[in-house]
């Protein structure tokens, strides 16, 4: 009877922590899916083994810099040959498009039902921080943005071109929220870029401040 009930309970430790296919833990993903919902980037209850559309990213993006409730609803300008003025998503990919955050592909097309690959998710929340120049100066594509990304915490348990799932998702956006944002201190011929400390996105565009410590009793 004892034997059962250790394996019992050998089991039910490894299911209480199975991991993603982005390597993300469910109880990283819990922990995640919490703060990300609160502030409305992600909707409660979705799969979390789920990959994510380049166009449900778009959406992603804008809600993760709070900007979902200024976009002009006003669909008048053909931004891609297949996203639709009437597409559910083209508030969202229009205005990512237009911050400068998506260029889609060299045949005119933006793809908006394939999965967001890991390197594509990367190289956009690097941009979104104002790491892009730091990126391009950093080496050769890929693994400039990669080393970069993973400079900043934007790190998953895969290759450059594999799908990202909603839960590894989730891990990138709440790591962007925190990380300090890159801007420019100084203009003219000798243009300087800082990250600023403490200035996030969470500061910044939610009026959230975090601080993380270790807790010590008496």
């Amino acid at each position: 009877m004892k034997k059962f009930l250790v394996i019992f309970m050998i089991l039910a430790m490894l299911l209480s922590n199975t991991a993603f296919a982005s390597g993300v833990s469910d109880t990283e993903a819990a922990g995640s899916s919490r703060l990300l919902t609160d502030l409305g980037i992600f909707i409660e209850d979705e799969n979390a083994s789920a990959q994510i559309t380049r166009a449900e990213f778009s959406a992603i993006l804008i809600r993760m810099l709070n900007m979902q409730n200024n976009l002009n609803s006003v669909a008048d300008e053909i931004i891609f040959k297949d996203v639709s003025v009437f597409d559910n998503f083209y508030v969202y990919i229009k205005a990512c498009k237009d911050l400068g955050f998506i260029s889609g592909f060299g045949d005119g097309t933006f793809r908006p039902e394939e999965p967001v690959s890991y390197i594509q998710a990367v190289k956009i929340l690097v941009t979104v921080l104002g790491y892009d120049l730091k990126a391009k100066h950093s080496g050769e594509y890929p693994q400039n943005y990669l080393s970069v990304g993973a400079s900043l915490g934007l790190r998953l348990k895969l290759a450059p071109e594999q799908p990202v799932d909603r839960a590894g998702m989730m891990k990138l956006v709440e790591t962007a929220l925190e990380t300090d944002l890159m801007e420019q201190t100084n203009f003219g011929d000798g243009m300087e870029y800082t990250a600023v400390k403490g200035k996030t996105i969470l500061t910044e565009k939610f009026s959230v401040y975090t601080d993380r410590g270790q807790i010590t009793g008496n």
